[in-house]
């Protein structure tokens, strides 16, 4: 009987500390989900995240131009280009072409006082097929055709037509080139392929330009990169879409 006494009291104690962990793991889930609101409700909140790059440019005083050009190849290229003080001065012409997965907004992003100043004559560029850049003059974006594109595209065709369009929209013969990841590599290519950009660009500052992953310190991309193209077809059969434009 002793025995039986024992074990008995051994499962009633075990059930109560089953009954004492669930509380707690409650008790603890409850105060983490308290501090979560808490903690979000101090963050401060952001009118523009919303915004498209205009919107954000307009909302910090600052004029804005939209101006849609056509690429050799058809593609419809949304430029953004916020306009230098007033005078009859001619302004330094400064393009600012965004990296992978970006669009003209990552320029945006800083603060005003970062900015460049207002004697420059700034247009923000976008590759074909992110969000401001998908219309083409004979394909839909719906259709795989319309993806059928790759880096060297962007250097061959976007860049170039983008530059000419500036400097003939201004009226000015050079302008100087801006470029992170991919807007580095795109100019590169664009320069080997198409000889007299390099008369018409005076400087480039690539910032952390891109040009291949073979050297990547990130393992996925070293796995991935050989299959680059299945995985671009993939892609677009399934999604009609390019995966690393927004």
């Amino acid at each position: 009987m002793a025995f039986g006494f024992d074990d008995n009291n051994d499962c009633v104690g075990q059930h109560q500390d089953s009954i004492i962990k669930r509380a707690l793991v409650k008790s603890w889930r409850k105060k983490a989900e308290e501090y979560k609101v808490r903690l979000f409700d101090r963050l401060p909140t952001n009118e523009e995240r919303s915004y498209t790059p205009p919107q954000v440019i307009k909302n910090r005083g600052y004029p804005v131009e939209i101006h849609q050009i056509t690429t050799d190849d058809g593609y419809v290229l949304e430029l953004h280009r916020i306009p230098p003080n007033s005078s009859t001065t001619p302004k330094k012409v400064v393009f600012l072409q965004h990296g992978v997965l970006q669009n003209s907004g990552v320029w945006t992003a800083n603060p005003t006082s970062r900015s460049l100043d207002r004697s420059y004559d700034v247009w923000l560029g976008n590759f074909r097929g992110n969000t401001f850049s998908r219309r083409h003059t004979t394909l839909n974006p719906s259709t795989a055709e319309f993806w059928k594109f790759s880096w060297d595209e962007l250097g061959n065709h976007d860049i170039p037509s983008s530059i000419d369009y500036v400097l003939k929209f201004t009226g000015q013969p050079r302008l100087s080139y801006i470029g992170y990841s991919l807007g580095s590599a795109a100019v590169f290519m664009g320069a080997v392929k198409h000889q007299d950009l390099n008369s018409k660009i005076d400087i480039v500052i690539a910032l952390a330009p891109l040009s291949t992953f073979a050297h990547a310190a990130i393992e996925v991309l070293r796995v991935f990169a050989p299959r680059v193209d299945y995985l671009k077809m993939k892609a677009c059969v399934r999604f009609h879409g390019c995966l690393w434009m927004v």
